[in-house]
C-alpha cells in the first residue's frame, strides 16, 4: 500500500479543497510560491531574467511531481522517493545553469511561453 495517503486523499478535482490548485489551498500555494521565489531571488545562480521570473512556479510544480510520487511510493521507507529527490536536485540545478547558454535561449523562449500559456487565466486557454 502506498503511504496511506494515495487513493482515497489524492483530489483529481481542482475544485477540492485538498487540491493545491483549489481556490481553498490560495493561500498555502502563496505562501509555498514566496518560498520559491525568495530561494530564487536569494541564490547566486545566474538565470535567465525570463526563466527567473518563472521560476518560483516551476520549482514548486517540480515539488508537487515529488510529493505525487511520495504518494504512490510502495518502497520500504520511501527509498524510491528519497533517491528521486536527492537525484533530482542537482539536475534541476545543472540544468538552470544551462539555461544562461545561448544554445539554450529557443528552449528558455519555449519554457517560458508554455507555462504562461498553461495558466488558467491565460488569454490562450
Amino acid at each position: 500500500m502506498a503511504n496511506g495517503f494515495a487513493a482515497h486523499r489524492c483530489p483529481r478535482s481542482t475544485n477540492s479543497p485538498l487540491s493545491p490548485f483549489s481556490a481553498d489551498s490560495a493561500p498555502a500555494r502563496q505562501a509555498a510560491l514566496g518560498l520559491w521565489a525568495y530561494v530564487v531571488n536569494e541564490s547566486d545562480q545566474k538565470v535567465p531574467k525570463a526563466l527567473k521570473a518563472e521560476l518560483p512556479e516551476v520549482m514548486w510544480l517540480a515539488f508537487l511531481g515529488v510529493v505525487l510520487f511520495w504518494v504512490h511510493d510502495t518502497s520500504e521507507n520511501n527509498e524510491r522517493t528519497r533517491l528521486l529527490a536527492a537525484r533530482l536536485v542537482p539536475i534541476v540545478v545543472r540544468m538552470i545553469g544551462m539555461s544562461r547558454l545561448p544554445v539554450m535561449k529557443a528552449t528558455v523562449t519555449d519554457v517560458v511561453s508554455l507555462l504562461s500559456e498553461l495558466r488558467p487565466d491565460s488569454p490562450e486557454t
